[in-house]
């Protein structure tokens, strides 16, 4: 059943609609030529040897880490204040390989608004996502998965 839900004039109506605290922000690591490089076999790095922190050093509770390489992680944490721009961010520890003895920190940060939709949820007003200072993404929130290029 369809009910009168919108996100300020121009979300569509929806039965259920999407949440943010409940939306996995989702990406993948690859070279430049789109070989993906987590995962469990013929990849440069192990999914099992790779973390993601938040700004503390700390896993977050929802970050998950697939076997094909796929990361997906919740952004937003309970009590976030909506209509103001939100800067967090996170840090992907990969382990020392044959090419790079020393272990590597990349950079994500994102920096998005909430809203309260009338479905009485809170969604993105907007979102931006960068890589080691390269803008990935800007706009609405990317509901596929992101490829991030590991120079």
């Amino acid at each position: 059943m369809a009910t009168d839900c919108k996100k300020k004039d121009d979300f569509p109506p929806c039965e259920l609609p999407p949440d943010a605290f409940n939306t996995p922000f989702s990406f993948q690591l690859v070279s430049a030529n789109g070989q993906t490089l987590i995962g469990e076999s013929g990849t440069l790095y192990e999914s099992s040897d790779v973390k993601l922190t938040d700004s503390t050093g700390n896993i977050p509770p929802s970050v998950e880490i697939g076997s094909a390489g796929t990361i997906g992680l919740i952004i937003p944490s309970n009590g976030e204040e909506t209509g103001k721009f939100i800067k967090k961010d996170f840090f992907l520890v990969l382990p020392p390989t044959g090419v790079n003895p020393d272990e590597d920190v990349d950079t994500i940060s994102t920096t998005y608004k909430l809203l309260l939709t009338k479905c009485n949820v809170f969604w993105y007003e907007s979102f931006e996502v960068a890589y080691n200072d390269s803008l990935y993404h800007s706009g609405e929130f990317p509901t596929s998965k992101l490829n991030f290029i590991k120079q």
